[in-house]
């Protein structure tokens, strides 16, 4: 009975092994790799080494793959498994989940991406085979000629900077396994090199244990840095990264985050497309001269809500906003100045002194009508809420396709002013902080806010209609009075 329990549970285990095999890694024809399928991905790169090729079926891809089942025959003597992964209609979440993208060969240990190469540099079996081997002990890519020396880095063919090691004759492996991790992490700003033939290193006119970057922008060599090689790693790499982000890149919130924690400000330019080509070098040739601001950019249409919502006009352009942090409102460009170099300069300049000058806009001030809900501005806003003979009733608001409740809220106001305008001896008013400064700092939107002097009374927490807004006015009101 024994024997048959334990024969019977090997069948189960043997087969449900198969049946894993076929749903997730399935042989294809004479092929010597995995072909994968994006629900068994995760369980193929957890393997202790692991080689996946991610393309999309064409010309380029169909080498790739010629290479890496050329490769992938070595299997047992590399220690390595090779997958394919072809695209499928789930691949994007797949790739941002491994941090690869199609057209990568990417190795994995353990479950953890280790080393990435486009499929494009590997033109033959001995550069896969170098690139596994390199991969496997935390090596970088090696500059081994002074031709690749040029054509890889001094030329800048890429937009990208690049970091080289030169490497004293005594392997620094935790500098290089970090440098590699850095690689990972930035792989569209940097590329990493290693140089460590000493005469080469000579001939290039460099230092051993040395790290520089060669920072490049638009396909120009701007500067190179020299570091020599400490036990600070973490130093090391901060001082990589300042010296090696771009000056000048599009805008995204990864780029405004990166150009925060490398330079501690990210100037935010919004440019016509028509401006491009004369504004785009203009802040680059200023952020050379300051090497202490990232600078990101995009078209005026893909920015304008942005800014106006951050407090531009919306009307004005180029302009710009410069911020600390993300979770700080930005500082809006002066409208009132010409967007030129002495002044985009100087603003950054009192921005990193604290002594930046705040632009607060300000719509046209309208005149007076008989409407019960009457138009504040920010330039008639402080003269208005701070008259002693009248108490002020103000509703901010947005606009209305990023705040729905907006519209509900303006219309309760509207019917309390008009039921109230005659009972109690106060004015109403409506401010459009798309429009103006916020010159009252407001946690919500819609928000109330009742002044005399100053702010007396914030309305609740409830919902805004007009039997709440009366009810809380009336609360109030008795008291202004009788102080009145």
């Amino acid at each position: 009975m024994r024997f048959c329990v334990v024969l019977f549970f090997a069948i189960v285990v043997v087969s449900q092994c198969s049946a894993a095999k076929k749903k997730g890694n399935i042989k294809e024809g004479d092929n010597n790799y995995y072909t994968l399928l994006s629900n068994r991905i995760d369980a193929f790169v957890s393997a202790p080494d692991a080689i996946v090729l991610f393309c999309v079926n064409n010309e380029q891809c169909s080498v790739s793959k010629t290479i890496f089942n050329l490769l992938a025959a070595e299997e047992d003597q590399l220690g390595v498994k090779f997958g394919y992964f072809d695209s499928t209609p789930d691949y994007a979440p797949i790739l941002k989940m491994l941090h690869c993208q199609m057209g990568d060969f990417a190795f994995f240990q353990n479950g953890e991406l280790h080393n990435k190469i486009p499929m494009n540099q590997i033109k033959k079996v001995s550069d896969l085979r170098d690139f596994v081997e390199r991969s496997a002990h935390d090596l970088l890519p090696e500059v081994t000629t002074m031709a690749e020396f040029e054509e890889q880095v001094r030329s800048c063919n890429g937009e990208y900077s690049t970091v080289v090691y030169f490497a004293s004759k005594q392997q620094n492996e935790e500098l290089e396994k970090s440098l590699l991790q850095m690689f990972l992490r930035y792989d569209n700003i940097f590329q990493f090199r290693a140089m460590r033939n000493p005469d080469l290193i000579y001939e290039a006119g460099e230092t051993e244990n040395t790290v520089k970057v060669y920072q490049c922008y638009d396909h120009k060599l701007t500067k190179e840095f020299t570091h020599t090689v400490t036990s600070d790693i973490d130093a090391l790499k901060q001082w990589i990264l300042h010296k090696g982000m771009p000056f000048v890149t599009k805008s995204s919130t990864e780029t405004i985050r990166r150009a925060i924690e490398l330079f501690g400000l990210c100037i935010v330019v919004a440019i016509p497309s028509d401006q491009e080509d004369t504004v785009i070098p203009q802040i680059t040739d200023i952020a050379k001269k300051l090497d202490s601001a990232g600078f990101v950019w995009n078209s005026e249409v893909s920015l304008k809500d942005s800014f106006i919502d951050s407090g531009a006009t919306g009307k004005v352009f180029p302009t710009a906003l410069a911020l600390r942090s993300i979770n700080e409102a930005p500082i809006v460009w002066n409208e009132k100045h010409k967007f030129t170099d002495p002044h985009i300069t100087k603003w950054i300049r009192d921005i990193q002194n604290n002594e930046e000058e705040l632009f607060k806009k300000s719509a046209p001030v309208p005149p007076v009508t008989d409407a019960p809900v009457q138009t504040l501005v920010y330039d008639n806003f402080v003269q208005t809420v701070s008259n002693p003979k009248k108490p002020a009733v103000v509703l901010f608001y947005g606009r209305h396709s990023r705040c729905p409740d907006c519209y509900n809220a303006m219309e309760s106001f509207q019917k309390v002013a008009q039921s109230l305008k005659k009972s109690l001896s106060t004015s109403f008013y409506q401010y459009n902080i798309v429009e103006n400064y916020l010159a009252q700092p407001v946690t919500r939107l819609p928000e109330i806010f009742l002044y005399k002097d100053d702010v007396i009374a914030r309305f609740p927490d409830r919902a805004f209609t007009p039997s709440n807004v009366e009810k809380w006015l009336r609360s109030y009101f008795p008291r202004v009075h009788d102080e009145l």
